[in-house]
């Protein structure tokens, strides 16, 4: 089996787990900046407005660390309000697990499985499997690069599609429907796409916590 090397050292560099935040366009920091500022100057009209020489001359005199303390109360305000609820009032509790035995296999068994159905995938940085799991995931699983499979994401699914049918019991109701006008990648999943891309250029099969 055909693996890449890689060097101990370079691992340490590879940013895992994938980290989506920051990423934000140049667009979307402007108006931020402005708006949050907005916010602080009517705050801060707000506050003065309620204060005397002496209450001023008080909060003056907490410096840094009432510095601290906004900036911390701004970050928990937002933070709070990305999170939805939007659906809250419709989760309900699950009874679906895995089976009693299911195991997933080490990452160089994984990428011998997706060989024998897909012989023109290349490389995998097999050894970022023996690390330390990121936070909230499972496992380490290998998953091919779609464009090492097909001129097309579209075609790359049903390609999956197709070597799963041939391993289990499973009826395709939308042949015909999973054309880009049907199925195509979030933007938010092109971007991790992307960034893993980056992060284990040149492999074919990419080595993900999830």
């Amino acid at each position: 089996m055909a693996t890449s090397q890689l060097n101990p050292n370079a691992i340490s560099h590879l940013l895992v787990p994938l980290q989506l935040s920051g990423n934000t366009t140049e667009q979307q920091n402007r108006l931020l900046q402005e708006y949050l500022a907005e916010a602080a100057l009517n705050a801060y009209k707000t506050a003065i407005d309620q204060l005397d020489r002496l209450s001023a001359q008080a909060v003056l005199e907490m410096d840094k660390k009432l510095k601290i303390e906004i900036a911390a109360a701004m970050v928990e305000i937002i933070r709070r309000h990305t999170v939805s609820n939007k659906y809250k009032d419709e989760e309900v509790g699950s009874n679906r697990t895995y089976p009693p035995t299911y195991r997933v296999r080490p990452v160089e068994a994984q990428v011998t499985e997706l060989k024998k159905y897909f012989p023109t995938l290349g490389s995998c940085m097999e050894k970022l499997g023996r690390r330390s799991l990121p936070e909230g995931a499972e496992a380490w699983f290998a998953i091919p690069r779609w464009q090492a499979l097909a001129p097309t994401y579209n075609e790359a699914v049903e390609m999956a599609i197709a070597i799963l049918a041939t391993k289990r019991k499973f009826q395709n109701r939308i042949i015909g429907r999973l054309g880009p006008t049907y199925l195509r990648q979030s933007e938010r999943s092109r971007l991790a796409e992307k960034i893993l891309g980056e992060q284990q250029e040149g492999n074919d099969i990419l080595v993900v916590g999830a």
